[in-house]
């Protein structure tokens, strides 16, 4: 573990590290691709549209957070480290 100058702390993966990213990348895709079929069905509703246009944001923004958890773990399985 070091600490950069914008002190940001790093740390080297270890085996077990990798192998929780992995199951972790696993997971953020399988809800990655749920949110995605979900979404696409409430785009396509026309019923209640207030409340379908609000699931849709909550949904978008869910997806959002999901890929951007989802390069957080590529790249710190690409780096072999991770950022705190």
């Amino acid at each position: 573990m070091h600490h950069t100058n914008d002190k940001t702390i790093t740390m080297e993966l270890k085996k077990s590290h990798r192998e929780a990213l992995i199951t972790k990348l696993e997971s953020v895709n399988e809800k990655i691709e749920l949110n995605k079929s979900i979404s696409l069905g409430w785009h396509n509703a026309k019923e209640d549209e207030k409340q379908t246009a609000h699931l849709v944001d909550w949904h978008d923004m869910d997806l959002f957070l999901f890929q951007e958890e989802k390069k957080l773990i590529e790249k710190s399985l690409i780096d072999n480290d991770i950022d705190f």
